[in-house]
């Protein structure tokens, strides 16, 4: 976290209001690979003492969103939820991104926090559409979708817009905004999944085409390569070129910011 602001001052500036926008994501679970392990050694006032250093030291103008997550063994994820949500409430002009396992949890936590965040996330699998239902419509937020169906990731583009659309349909009879959808074209490390990456890169394609926002993790594509940093980097440039809107990026990722910046860049260039 304390190369933050020497990051904004290098790379930083260059991205803001030029295509994709990145999310801060120093505590999000990609952040490292250990960060799950980890993170159960923090008690609650380790992870607020950290998250309030982190808030307090970005510039909103240049990074908009920040991933909040914390996990503390022993504690329900509505307690972290809340908390979460008060933290986040002392900065008003830092958009947020949850996440959460539990809906109520994540109802509870929108009862709280003041502002309008994105929440990631759910799948088209007819259980998690059904158990997502209530809450945005009570809370009418902005929210992560993952082409997931009942019969799990589909290898094919078209299979997963069908999911995509299915989902879509079902939220704006609620009151949820097609732009207010955020899709995932999911991101396996490169070479564990029988779908590649460029079925990935294909999804932002279509679902921009169609009239959806797009996000993407783009460590997870060099997750425990020798040359990861570099595998994500070039995955986040070529995600950029088609069509990427926020990347979920940790600090420590300097070559994934540089290859944002530098995308953006050339594709404002042409």
């Amino acid at each position: 976290m304390s190369g933050i602001c020497s990051l904004q001052g290098e790379v930083m500036n260059k991205i803001d209001n030029l295509g994709c926008k990145v999310i801060l994501g120093d505590f999000d679970y990609v952040a490292k690979p250990t960060i799950i392990r980890d993170c159960f050694e923090f008690t609650w006032n380790e992870w607020e003492s950290k998250i309030n250093y982190l808030l307090k030291t970005i510039d909103p103008k240049i990074t908009p969103l920040v991933s909040l997550y914390a996990r503390v063994r022993g504690v329900q994820e509505a307690q972290l939820l809340e908390q979460l949500s008060h933290v986040a409430n002392n900065y008003p002009d830092l958009g947020v991104l949850f996440h959460f396992f539990d809906v109520e949890a994540m109802s509870r936590a929108l009862d709280i926090y003041r502002g309008r965040p994105l929440i990631n996330y759910v799948s088209g699998e007819k259980w998690a559409l059904e158990r997502i239902l209530p809450l945005l419509k009570r809370h009418p937020v902005p929210i992560v979708i993952q082409p997931i169906g009942d019969m799990g990731i589909p290898p094919t583009v078209n299979e997963r817009m069908e999911i995509i659309q299915h989902i879509a349909n079902t939220f704006t009879r609620v009151g949820i905004d097609r732009r207010d959808i955020y899709v995932d074209g999911l991101t396996p490390a490169l070479g564990t999944l029988e779908f590649s990456l460029q079925v990935s890169l294909k999804t932002i394609t279509a679902a921009k085409e169609a009239g959806f926002e797009t996000i993407l993790w783009p460590a997870n594509a060099g997750l425990g390569h020798p040359d990861g940093k570099f595998i994500a980097a070039t995955y986040a440039a070529m995600a950029v070129q088609a069509g990427l809107d926020l990347a979920v990026v940790a600090s420590a990722d300097r070559e994934i910011y540089t290859a944002i910046a530098q995308a953006n860049l050339i594709l404002r260039d042409s």
